[in-house]
């Protein structure tokens, strides 16, 4: 075991921090046990440097005292989505379309049950128009391109370098273009960062041609109703004009993954053997990450010979 503690010994001591800083207080009793293994395993280096961590982030009020104790974790089983060939986008004003993932996103229970209902009404002929909410990282776009590859569309994101004009009316010229393509090519329209557009002004200095876009946009998005349905995508919700939010039929709020969750998505990810420390380790000290969080940590995570 040794060995162990020493190979993810660096990887551990940066997650420690990590956790212990975003006020983690269930990290805690994570940190002392590994503090525990690694006074038992002989390594009196590694529980030095861990026990540092631990003071250190109770000096600075990113944590205190915390006993509580460990629960209890499940493993449920991943599923499967089938891919999908896309057609090649030459728009000026729609990126290529976004690829299918390969597997089901992690989603909490109440935004699987949203995509499943959705994904019946789809298969009856309804074309409804779906916001999904929720902090950066949290899968609101690996969502979007999974649901549409389920319902056999492709699934073209908004390209705002080029929708965006400084040019009076251009911008809303570009935006009826845009539409009109997807239509043409039946498919679906991914409206990433939303809250984008209400910020048009910024980029034109013209207060009236903001109004003018968000104008357009609604029109647009009503003539849509009956030709394809609209994704949309912000995690500044309160940012959105709500003439905009009502055109929306399905508002899906993702969050930073539970534990639950977590686990279901490291061990989606790790196909090579690591010491149990680790894999407990990787789900207790990661609470508020985001799946981009995750996705980026397991990138860094050190290599272990098998036992």
């Amino acid at each position: 075991m040794y060995i162990y503690v020493m190979n993810g010994l660096a990887f551990i001591c940066q997650l420690a921090k990590m956790a212990l800083k975003s006020h983690n207080q269930e990290a805690i009793p994570y940190v002392e046990a590994l503090i525990r293994l690694a006074e038992g395993e002989g390594d009196g280096e590694s529980a030095k440097k861990l026990a540092a961590i631990l003071e250190d982030a109770r000096k600075r009020g990113f944590v205190m005292a915390n006993l509580s104790s460990p629960s209890d974790v499940r493993f449920p089983m991943a599923t499967s989505s089938a891919t999908m060939e896309l057609p090649v986008s030459t728009s000026r004003f729609l990126e290529d379309p976004m690829p299918a993932p390969l597997d089901r996103p992690t989603l909490e229970s109440s935004v699987s049950k949203g995509i499943r209902d959705y994904i019946l009404r789809a298969s009856q002929g309804s074309k409804e128009n779906i916001f999904f909410v929720g902090p950066s990282g949290t899968g609101k776009t690996l969502t979007a391109a999974w649901l549409a590859a389920q319902m056999g569309k492709p699934l073209y994101r908004l390209a705002y370098p080029r929708v965006f004009d400084s040019y009076l009316g251009k911008t809303a010229r570009n935006l009826v273009s845009a539409f009109e393509e997807v239509k043409l090519r039946d498919g679906i329209l991914f409206i990433d960062e939303v809250d984008a557009i209400l910020r048009s002004r910024e980029l034109t200095g013209d207060h009236g041609e903001m109004q003018r876009t968000v104008n357009v946009l609604l029109i647009e998005i009503d003539k849509a109703r009956d030709d394809f349905p609209i994704f949309a995508a912000t995690n500044l919700f309160d940012k959105v004009d709500t003439a905009v939010a009502r055109r929306f039929h399905l508002i899906l709020h993702f969050k930073p993954p539970s534990k639950f969750l977590r686990e279901h998505f490291i061990r989606k990810r790790i196909e090579q053997y690591i010491p149990p420390y680790m894999a407990v380790s990787l789900i207790e000290l990661t609470e508020g990450f985001s799946y981009a969080d995750l996705e980026k940590l397991l990138d860094r995570m050190p290599n272990f010979d098998l036992p």
